[in-house]
């Protein structure tokens, strides 16, 4: 399991504060979204995988954008601009569990690490990783509308 706190990033030069959303991994197969500040309860849980979510992280510079890593070997990338249902990315990435993913500084790359050791890099094509000016304004008016789900 995991927790990631969102990075300030680009996101304090748009006017936005993300740093209150925090995202979680556990064995029910599921990623979670939380503002603990304002919610004792998830604010979204995203139900993709098939098997335990073992890490998940925010990209640091596009507002909307995160990776997780499960024990079915995927990598998905979500992008929460355009769907809170599916991942906008899913790679096959290992025929062993995935268990710890970590974006590079710029945010070009992903790194994923298996069971076995083996670490693999991905580059993300710049239309995905590259945020527009409005991303910002389109992410917080994306949560502003979310309300904490009832999930045990």
């Amino acid at each position: 399991t995991s927790v990631d706190f969102h990075p300030m990033g680009e996101a304090a030069q748009h006017g936005a504060d993300f740093s209150d959303l925090m995202l979680s991994t556990s064995f029910d197969w599921t990623v979670k979204l939380w503002s603990p500040k304002q919610h004792q309860q998830p604010l979204h849980s995203f139900e993709a995988s098939e098997d335990y979510v073992y890490d998940a992280k925010w990209h640091p510079n596009h507002p909307a954008l995160f990776a997780s890593v499960d024990g079915e070997g995927h990598l998905d990338v979500w992008d929460l601009n355009r769907d809170f249902e599916a991942p906008h990315v899913r790679v096959k990435a290992s025929d062993s569990a995935l268990n710890h993913c970590c974006w590079s500084s710029d945010g070009k790359r992903i790194v994923t690490g298996d069971a076995y050791g083996v670490c693999s890099v991905f580059a993300c094509e710049k239309e995905l990783i590259q945020p527009r000016p409005d991303e910002f304004s389109r992410f917080e008016e994306r949560i502003l509308d979310l309300k904490p789900t009832d999930v045990g």
